[in-house]
């Protein structure tokens, strides 16, 4: 396997892990909502540093409709069907709206992502 399909294939594994854990996470929370995770210290100053990182990323998303789907789903930890209620647009455009957010983070936080995008498309129209 080249190098490139060997990314993919973890990027893929990648986001099905995130899934799974948020997907859990969120099982675990609405099972259990008053448990506290005393493993987690985190100082002021780490919260501040979070903070301004969801800032700075939330900041290259163009669109303001797809910063507030990433916002609501991944800070605010609502549901796509929360999401949907909220913007009245249907849980598919929530979805929509989700993934392409991402790949165009992707594409402008890694300079790999939008190189290894064109070869894809490239040798997808090239088998056809």
């Amino acid at each position: 396997m080249k190098e490139v399909q060997i990314k993919e294939i973890i990027d893929v594994e990648l986001q099905r892990m995130a899934w799974r854990l948020q997907y859990h996470g969120r099982k675990a929370a609405k099972q259990y909502p008053f448990t506290f995770d005393f493993t987690r210290q985190e100082s002021f100053e780490d919260e501040i540093i979070d903070e301004l990182n969801v800032k700075d990323i939330l900041s290259l998303i163009d669109k303001e409709s797809g910063r507030k789907v990433i916002y609501s789903l991944y800070v605010e930890d609502k549901s796509a069907k929360e999401v949907s209620v909220e913007m009245n647009i249907s849980v598919q455009g929530v979805n929509k709206w989700k993934r392409k957010t991402l790949e165009d983070l992707r594409k402008k936080i890694s300079p790999d992502y939008s190189s290894k995008l064109e070869l894809e498309k490239n040798r997808q129209h090239l088998k056809y």
